[in-house]
């Protein structure tokens, strides 16, 4: 096998290659290289699978050899773009996908309910804090603003106010456990919850705190399952 490997020259032959047809080849040859080996597998049958004539597979490549080390190279860099991608965008897609929750009809007319996407950013920011940026929540508060129909802002300073007490509670304690993060999570819910009434009222709303009470209590002790949802996502995210 070593010994095939060894022939594959540095560069390919012939005419510029056609991409889809190229793409077809390569998927051809790793579904055999897995299934067959190199020994047992064939041009013949590389060509046969992709669909295409030996002769444009000898215009591209001299043997099967090449064709496998070009569809692993592939599929190497394929895989490591996909984990890229989880690893940076799996924190973001999962708050925004928990703050569209607010536009189900259930939750717009039940709220009691906590604010699923404000959770989830909690959680994540409170059990991965070195991915995060100061000005990360700007951004994610605002999109809370515009779906959950907030005034344009309150998410906003809310939610970077919380992230930037977040990194001092980081800098001054060295460790921190399970009941100290809960603890921690419950202090954001209270300002989180007093600085939204506060808005509301500063924008001529008469509702009562105490009217929030029962959703505050209820968001406090949904933050365990939220830190379960995080903790799979980032399992997930940044596996192999």
């Amino acid at each position: 096998m070593i010994a095939d490997f060894a022939e594959a020259p540095a560069k390919s032959v012939g005419r510029p290659r056609s991409e889809g047809c190229r793409q077809k080849v390569l998927a051809a040859a790793d579904a055999l290289f897995m299934r067959d080996g190199l020994a047992r597998m064939s041009v013949d049958g590389v060509a046969q699978l992709a669909g295409v004539s030996k002769a444009t597979i000898y215009r591209w490549w001299p043997n099967k050899s090449a064709i496998v080390m070009d569809a692993l190279l592939a599929s190497s860099e394929a895989e490591v773009a996909v984990r890229d991608l989880r690893r940076r965008f799996t924190p973001l897609a999962s708050i925004l996908a928990a703050t569209l929750l607010a536009l189900l009809p259930v939750v717009a007319a039940t709220p009691l309910l906590p604010d699923f996407g404000f959770l989830i950013f909690l959680a994540w920011r409170l059990l991965r804090p070195e991915i995060w940026r100061p000005w990360m929540p700007l951004g994610l508060g605002l999109a809370s603003d515009l779906i959950a129909g907030h005034p344009i802002g309150q998410a906003m300073l809310l939610w970077t106010m919380i992230g930037l007490l977040a990194e001092l509670i980081d800098t001054r304690l060295g460790f921190r456990d399970y009941w100290m993060d809960w603890l921690i999570a419950a202090g954001a819910i209270l300002l989180q919850s007093v600085g939204a009434w506060y808005i509301g009222l500063l924008m001529g709303s008469d509702v009562r705190f105490t009217i929030l009470l029962p959703q505050l209590l209820l968001t406090a002790l949904a933050y365990p399952l939220a830190t379960r949802i995080v903790l799979a996502l980032d399992r997930w995210r940044l596996a192999r």
